[in-house]
């Protein structure tokens, strides 16, 4: 159970990591 919170904890990062890099390339096309 405990290894499963770690892996949805880790997604979770991943999904912040590719919204901030989602948003600096909009930056940067806008």
């Amino acid at each position: 159970m405990k290894n499963s919170k770690v892996k949805y904890a880790s997604v979770l990062k991943e999904e912040a990591t590719s919204q901030k890099e989602y948003l600096k390339k909009k930056e940067g096309l806008a």
